[in-house]
Formats: C-alpha cells, sequence, structure tokens
C-alpha cells in the first residue's frame, strides 16, 4: 500500500455505512465457529463483507465498485492469473 489521505465525508451517510461494517464484522466474528479455534479465516470474512448490499451506492455490492475501478484504472479484464 501507498500513502494514505484523511478527509472529511461528503456527507454523514458515509459514516453510517462504516458504522454498519463495524456492526457486520463484530457480528461475522462472533458467529464463525473457527473463532474458538484461533483458525478464523479474514479472507472469507472480506468476502461476505464485499457481498453485503450498500444503500446510497451506485454499485449495490462493493466488490462491484473495485472490479470497475480496476477495469477503468487499470484496464483490467476481469480475470486473475494463476
Amino acid at each position: 500500500c501507498g500513502s494514505v489521505t484523511l478527509g472529511k465525508t461528503v456527507d454523514r451517510s458515509i459514516l453510517g455505512c462504516l458504522n454498519d461494517i463495524i456492526y457486520q464484522i463484530k457480528f461475522f466474528v462472533a458467529a464463525h465457529p473457527e473463532r474458538q479455534e484461533g483458525t478464523l479465516d479474514v479472507g472469507k470474512l472480506t468476502l461476505q463483507l464485499n457481498r453485503n448490499p450498500w444503500v446510497k451506492a451506485q454499485y449495490p455490492f462493493a466488490i462491484d465498485a473495485m472490479q470497475e475501478l480496476m477495469r477503468q484504472r487499470l484496464n483490467w479484464d476481469g480475470t486473475f492469473d494463476r
């Protein structure tokens, strides 16, 4: 990761979105049986969060917005090299 820039939000709904994500993370972590074993997969948790709908966003799912940005800015063709 490069540099990080902090700034004010356009409106308070962004803060509400972030608070909702925090709530969802707490719920997902508490609900996963792997938590007791100490083997919680953060990748799976991230995938779940990326598939939760956002009400006020142009794209209803965060993963769709990220894929569109990758297409536009990185000329991504939608595939990953293995």
